[in-house]
């Protein structure tokens, strides 16, 4: 029941990238979502998984990557055996469901676990040893739980300490002879990409995280996005652009001579989220915005105009700022349940002292 429980703080909590990733997917289409682009297919993410082997040892290959969790980590898991007869009650579901959930991460790392089969929502993680992280979360609960009741045979406090001091240092030599394998970094190269970054006035489409970039945009990265302008550009019909000011993510364009069902591309990439409007001295028009087919903002003028403004902003969705709301509301629930559900807990064992 409580993983139900968090499942529903974790969603509610996170809506506000939740919401509006689904919102976004659902009126266009992004690089994220394309498994081909991506590589989080079944067989791509089958073919980086690990051999069991190497939780122990390290394959020999430059600037490899280590996914050794460690012989003391083994060790220590392996005495579960007796030290599970020594735990306390109240911690055995804790415990028991910590030690599955670490298993069975460490197992998906592994090229036994059939992710050919599995859905396109968990092949989205790519790379199948990260889950290895994810083992070790569970399992330093249990280890931790297993050195703790076996030592808690050792009556003496000394002996005790001494194996305790004995363990992190075996830990500490352990970690450092994996950490070996990485080289280090000459600390001079990220002050130096940080300047040539800040050289330039407009931050490229290669310095940002491109699986997110609308996937037209994606595919045209090295032909159209590469080169094209920071400006307005006519598609189709007939305009002047006299003048256009950009400040961030408000635009204003001058247009004269404009002609009905005059095409724009205006120089944002396709996110929802973003208003347009025409005002010309008689009126002012809502425009429509859409996706061109180069993955940038695109809007229809419907209307002969001669002399206008198009006004462009980003606002936000609806559901984007309900996302947030939604967030914040759930974060708040939670630390509310967080202290019911500790309050309930002490009084429980008070109770339970006086009887």
């Amino acid at each position: 029941m409580k993983c139900i429980i968090n499942i529903i703080f974790i969603l509610l909590i996170t809506a506000f990238f939740l919401i509006p990733i689904l919102e976004f997917e659902g009126q266009s289409h992004y690089a994220i979502f394309e498994p081909s682009k991506m590589r989080t297919s079944g067989e791509w993410v089958e073919r980086n998984t690990i051999e069991p082997w190497q939780f122990i040892k390290d394959k020999i290959e430059e600037d490899g990557v280590s996914f050794v969790v460690g012989i003391p980590t083994i060790v220590m898991l392996l005495i579960s055996v007796l030290a599970y007869q020594h735990i306390d009650k109240k911690y055995t579901d804790f415990y028991i469901t910590n030690l599955i959930l670490g298993i069975i991460s460490l197992y998906m790392c592994t090229q036994f676990f059939p992710w050919k089969l599995m859905p396109q929502v968990l092949t989205n993680i790519q790379y199948p040893w990260r889950l290895i992280g994810l083992g070790m979360f569970f399992l330093i609960p249990v280890m931790a739980i297993n050195v703790y009741y076996l030592l808690k045979c050792i009556k003496k406090e000394k002996i005790k300490n001494l194996i305790y001091i004995c363990i992190i240092v075996v830990i500490g030599i352990f970690t450092i002879l994996e950490l070996s394998v990485y080289k280090a970094i000459e600390p001079g190269i990220d002050t130096e990409y940080e300047k040539t970054v800040k050289k330039y006035p407009i931050i490229s489409h290669f310095n940002v995280n491109r699986e997110y970039l609308p996937f037209k945009a994606n595919t045209k990265q090295f032909s159209y996005l590469n080169t094209r302008e920071d400006k307005t550009y006519i598609l189709e019909g007939e305009a002047t652009i006299v003048n256009e000011e950009k400040d961030g993510l408000h635009l204003i364009v001058n247009i004269n001579q404009v002609k009905k069902d005059t095409i724009l591309e205006l120089p944002y990439l396709f996110y929802p989220g973003y208003t347009a409007e025409l005002q010309t001295q008689a009126h002012t028009i809502h425009l429509d915005v859409t996706e061109s087919e180069n993955g940038f903002l695109k809007v229809i003028l419907p209307e002969d105009t001669e002399q206008g403004n198009i006004i462009v902003r980003y606002t936000g969705t609806k559901l984007e700022k309900s996302g947030y709301a939604i967030s914040v509301v759930g974060f708040i629930i939670f630390i509310g349940y967080v202290v019911y559900d500790r309050k309930k807990k002490d009084s429980g064992e008070k109770n339970e002292g006086k009887i």
